[in-house]
């Protein structure tokens, strides 16, 4: 991405990382809501929390970084 094109949709790498963090918050606290309102026990939930957070982390991070690896 060129700097002009970054400053034509962010006014600054703050803005940029703001934005990106309020995203993340969104969908964090949207999936801690459904899986509050689900059935099944407190375990239950936590184990579904947990499943959630480290498929995030793979999709996000290691499934990438797998990929940049058989290049």
């Amino acid at each position: 991405m060129s700097h002009g094109l970054f400053y034509h949709y962010f006014k600054s790498k703050e803005e940029l990382f703001t934005t990106l963090v309020q995203d993340v918050m969104k969908v964090s606290y949207s999936t801690i809501d459904s899986l509050y309102h689900a059935p099944g026990s407190p375990k239950d939930k936590i184990r579904l929390l947990t499943e959630a957070i480290m498929l995030t982390v793979y999709c996000l991070y290691l499934k990438r970084d797998s990929k940049k690896e058989k290049l």
